[in-house]
């Protein structure tokens, strides 16, 4: 019994966490912004006007909110005001399943083009 449950907080704490990077794409260093003022868009052709890269965050988890979270929070630090989707890949259940089972540490990865508007 002690076992099982030493396992299963193992695996709450693998699935759960999140493995970030951030990788800069721009030239320009921006001042940070607020984090409340970054926009979130879920496609490229959603973002108005022109843009820069300011660079990319990619996270390796099993709760998108976390990894959008970070992605925001990375975009501020970095002068971004705004960020959009470019790659979302959730984990089966079945993974899930036997991630709790063996502890592989199987995770989602999700990737964000962090971005400044010119103009704003």
């Amino acid at each position: 019994m002690r076992k099982t449950i030493i396992a299963i907080a193992f695996a709450s704490l693998v699935l759960g966490s999140c493995n970030y990077k951030f990788i800069r794409t721009g030239t320009h260093n921006y001042e940070p912004v607020p984090y409340s003022t970054v926009a979130v868009f879920q496609y490229k052709a959603e973002v108005p006007g022109k843009f820069e890269s300011v660079g990319v965050e990619i996270c390796h988890t099993n709760k998108e909110h976390k990894a959008l979270r970070k992605a925001k929070k990375a975009a501020a630090q970095h002068g971004a005001n705004a960020i959009y989707v470019m790659e979302s890949k959730e984990i089966t259940n079945g993974q899930k399943t036997v991630n709790a089972l063996l502890g592989t540490g199987m995770k989602g990865k999700y990737k964000y083009d962090l971005v400044r508007i010119v103009g704003q």
